[in-house]
């Protein structure tokens, strides 16, 4: 029997074959998503700061987010010193009207994100976001359509006084997923217009495996980096999971050019699950989550290098209160 208790970055995971309700079409992801459920299983739930979060729910549906945390940064010098991170979240969502809406406020930034979902047609949604630190501020709005065979997105961001276009398409057909996303830094102060980014990629993805190909491309100044990157999701049964991912760096040269990550994710009841994972640069991770009570849950985890014994160790925890 399978539980039900699914701490973040545990399985089961949905892979991007969901099915769209009452039917049995596979939903066409968009391109952000794609291998997206292997990404946050290698990257999130392995805790390396000390965290303690606090969510609480209004009868209107109204949350907030409450969370502190000790961690380190590096400062201009290039040396890690230790900070209190504090950050204070509303949420909230109006599903009859599509309106949803989430403010940050923390020791870092002030940000806001609204969404409005099926506003002129069903399928069609919108997106502002913005941002501010003492040294910079950020908005964006974003435009995403989905319809049965395809996903596709236009975004305009502008930050540092360089408005830049993300655009992104996805076209699919039962689980078979082809997808392009470029980045392009719009003409503007006498700059010339020129392309930051672009990648393509292709997936297929059922409830059992989720399998990515893609290349990817970055310009550094003016020298173009490529990459050419692969991710394997299998899902053993809803309590068991595994997952690679490879990269290739055309850049380097081999074998430095090559990086392997590998994980093993293990729900073994309602209330504890566990997963490990192993890097070729020897990093190993291992995350352990148990709910103590219906509204109390801490994972713990740590992270080693097996190939130098002198790489400071990591140890961390989360503590989640969700009354």
């Amino acid at each position: 029997m399978a539980a039900s208790y699914s701490p973040a970055g545990y399985g089961p995971a949905p892979t991007t074959a969901s099915a769209i309700p009452g039917t049995t079409r596979r939903v066409v992801p968009f391109y952000r998503d794609l291998g997206k459920t292997t990404t946050e299983l290698f990257t999130k739930g392995f805790p390396l700061t000390q965290r303690f979060e606090y969510t609480t729910t209004a009868e209107n549906g109204l949350k907030f987010v409450t969370a502190a945390e000790r961690k380190n940064r590096k400062g201009d010098d290039g040396k890690e010193t230790e900070y209190f991170y504090g950050s204070f979240q509303p949420k909230i969502e109006l599903k009859p009207q599509g309106i949803n809406f989430i403010g940050t406020l923390d020791t870092e930034k002030v940000a806001g994100e609204l969404s409005l979902a099926d506003v002129l047609t069903p399928g069609f949604k919108a997106t502002f976001k913005g941002s501010a630190t003492d040294r910079s501020v950020e908005s964006s709005a974003e435009v995403e359509y989905r319809h049965n065979s395809a996903a596709a997105a236009l975004g305009l961001i502008y930050k540092d006084n360089k408005p830049k276009l993300d655009i992104s398409t996805v076209v699919g057909h039962e689980g078979v997923n082809v997808g392009a996303q470029v980045g392009y830094f719009l003409p503007v102060g006498g700059r010339a217009g020129a392309v930051e980014a672009f990648n393509i990629a292709t997936n297929y993805s059922t409830p059992v495996y989720d399998v990515l190909v893609s290349l990817g491309g970055k310009y550094d100044k003016s020298e173009l980096k490529l990459n050419i990157g692969g991710k394997v999701l299998y899902n053993h049964n809803a309590d068991t999971q595994f997952a690679t991912d490879v990269s290739y760096d055309l850049t380097k040269s081999f074998p430095s050019a090559v990086t392997v990550k590998a994980l093993g994710s293990r729900r073994f009841d309602a209330n504890t699950s566990a997963k490990a994972k192993i890097d070729t640069a020897g990093n190993v991770g291992l995350a352990f989550a148990q709910k103590l009570n219906p509204n109390v849950t801490l994972t713990l985890g740590t992270e080693i290098n097996a190939l130098q014994a002198d790489h400071p160790h990591k140890l961390g925890f989360s503590l989640t209160f969700a009354p």
